[in-house]
């Protein structure tokens, strides 16, 4: 009730963390005089779980890792010995949060091999059991994480089936029991993830930001409907905030005034969490986000103050949680996205001194996340967009007539190399995870970007010797 990340809660991690950890001394203590009951193994088990579920939560990610594989380890066991459905769904949620920690670290094809390992032990007792209400929910959930990893892969078709598959699931589930808060909630997840592969310019996507659009209406009446009946939940509000986010992102190019007015209800949700609990990870960080996913549909409005405030707040959270967390990937993913926002309003703005410096601030932390994801997509994304940037401001100086003609030359190579190193990123996908249409055709731009930087330079060459 303090602060489950997992369950209706009031969003109090510390408060949580601190409760967790004296019923885990009290279950130590139990297991050490009684190994053999299951029942004191199982509050074992799940202390080991809940500990280290939270840590990943909240921003320690290396700190989980031993935890939760213990509980894997004991609930394995546990499973072995009883062969209880109830223990069996325990050992599947043990599997999604460590294929989570994986997948939030960069090592998506380890996640999704314990989200495989989930889903098959679900399924098998599915057909070896008869099948129930809290049978069919586990198997719908798997789909979902699997669906996740696939996604971190660049895998669209795949991950596409199995967010259907598990929708399918919960839609018949819903219509069964209509009531379950439960069940309609994991539906807008499903609806959320179908909207963001569909057509969300933040993810890998398909390009059909219609059907992205209907999934994300679908997905924020589910939200406003279980904020409304339990108002004091952090993860309601939390589900709000992502769907509101959700039609910002859609409505960004299309109508920046609505994506605007969708980004500011997010952005109030999240105030109202942050004025009980103002040091929490997860409210400060979906803040960062709000401000900075705002500041693109407001200078399509030409409101460029506003989005620079958003902007430099943004990026002022980013820097605090980077500081606070200086380990923890998703941290640093959001201080990179804020560098690299700010960069580009820079360079809109035509601040060339600014823009460069947040340029290369995001180009180091992109360098360093590349370095440390085996297998995720995402991190080559940001690594190729920072490339880019660089790219795109060399090109502004090379271009600007009162610059002097050398250095505009030299400006010109500095993009054209950039533009190589962004083409060497898109061209190595595949090494990381699956090909799609959305891969090849930012790297056919980017070949096609380094293609053209050949064209003027003859021009400004000759001018720099006269």
């Amino acid at each position: 009730m303090q602060g489950d990340p997992w369950g209706p809660s009031l969003g109090h991690s510390d408060q949580a963390m601190k409760s967790y950890e004296k019923a885990m001394a009290l279950a130590q203590k139990l297991a050490a005089a009684n190994a053999n009951d299951l029942d004191i193994q199982r509050a074992l088990a799940r202390g080991y779980f809940k500990i280290g579920a939270l840590r990943a939560e909240i921003g320690d990610k290396a700190g989980s890792y031993d935890l939760l594989r213990q509980s894997i380890k004991i609930f394995e066991e546990i499973v072995r010995r009883s062969e209880a459905l109830m223990d069996m769904r325990e050992l599947s949620n043990c599997y999604v949060r460590l294929g989570d920690v994986y997948l939030d670290t960069g090592d998506a094809r380890t996640g999704l091999e314990f989200y495989q390992r989930s889903l098959n032990l679900t399924l098998k007792w599915e057909r070896e059991r008869e099948p129930d209400d809290k049978m069919a929910t586990a198997v719908a959930n798997n789909y979902g994480h699997v669906g996740e990893a696939l996604a971190s892969l660049g895998d669209l078709t795949s991950s596409i089936e199995n967010y259907r598959q598990g929708a399918a699931r919960y839609e018949k589930l819903a219509r069964k029991n209509p009531d379950s808060a439960y069940n309609q909630r994991q539906l807008r997840v499903m609806y959320t993830w179908l909207g963001n592969l569909h057509g969300n310019p933040r993810f890998v996507n398909l390009g059909d930001k219609a059907a992205a659009e209907r999934y994300y209406r679908q997905a924020l009446a589910i939200a406003q409907e279980i904020a409304e009946a339990d108002p004091k939940s952090a993860m309601a509000r939390l589900d709000l905030i992502t769907s509101y986010n959700s039609m910002g992102d859609i409505l960004a190019a299309s109508d920046p005034a609505a994506s605007v007015g969708q980004y500011r209800k997010s952005l109030a949700v999240v105030e109202n969490l942050l004025a009980s609990e103002p040091d929490e990870l997860r409210f400060l960080s979906r803040q960062a986000f709000c401000l900075r996913s705002a500041a693109s549909p407001l200078l399509r409005l030409g409101q460029r103050e506003a989005a620079l405030r958003n902007l430099r707040l943004s990026l002022q959270i980013a820097r605090q949680l980077a500081s606070r967390f200086p380990i923890n990937p998703q941290v640093k993913t959001g201080l990179h996205a804020s560098l690299l926002a700010m960069a580009c309003a820079m360079l809109e703005v035509g601040d060339h001194a600014a823009a460069q410096d947040h340029f290369k601030q995001a180009q180091s932390i992109a360098e360093e996340l590349a370095g440390g994801a085996s297998s995720d997509v995402y991190a080559r994304w940001r690594l190729a967009d920072s490339y880019e940037g660089l790219a795109r401001l060399s090109e502004a100086l090379a271009g600007n007539p009162e610059v002097r003609p050398d250095r505009r030359v030299a400006s010109h190579h500095e993009a054209c190399s950039w533009r190589r190193k962004a083409l060497e990123v898109w061209e190595s996908w595949p090494r990381y995870g699956v090909s799609s249409s959305f891969d090849a055709a930012r790297r056919e731009q980017a070949a096609h970007a380094l293609a053209y930087c050949d064209t003027p330079l003859t021009k400004l060459s000759a001018n720099s010797h006269r």
